[in-house]
């Protein structure tokens, strides 16, 4: 029987990989990244941070074979803080660049008004 079990830093480097295939046909994901030569070059990089804060706040779980992750923010931590932002933003903005960082953050807004 497979068991989630929590997520530790050394598990982040495959959690990235795994999240970075995940959500590489993604309709959000391939809207606001649709280059999948640059989505292929830079995912994971761009994932690894936001794996790895979100660690920190004890709900990242995973399975031993690290095949997926299950990344939860608890009420009150989802924002994080000005550090976290500052370790995803450059990662991301890779990935995404100016256009694709636009329409990122254009969810990110329209999912805070919902």
């Amino acid at each position: 029987m497979i068991q989630a079990r929590n997520a530790t830093r050394a598990d982040v480097p495959a959690l990235a990989t795994a999240l970075a295939g995940a959500f590489r046909g993604d309709p959000i994901w391939s809207w606001i990244a649709p280059d999948l030569d640059r989505w292929d070059a830079r995912a994971e990089g761009a994932f690894a941070p936001e794996t790895a804060v979100k660690i920190r706040y004890g709900h990242t779980y995973t399975t031993d074979d690290r095949a997926g992750a299950a990344l939860w923010a608890p009420p009150g931590t989802w924002r994080g803080t000005a550090g976290d932002a500052l370790k995803v933003l450059w990662p991301m903005f890779r990935l995404t660049g100016v256009a694709g960082s636009r329409r990122g953050i254009g969810v990110l807004r329209a999912s805070e008004r919902a």
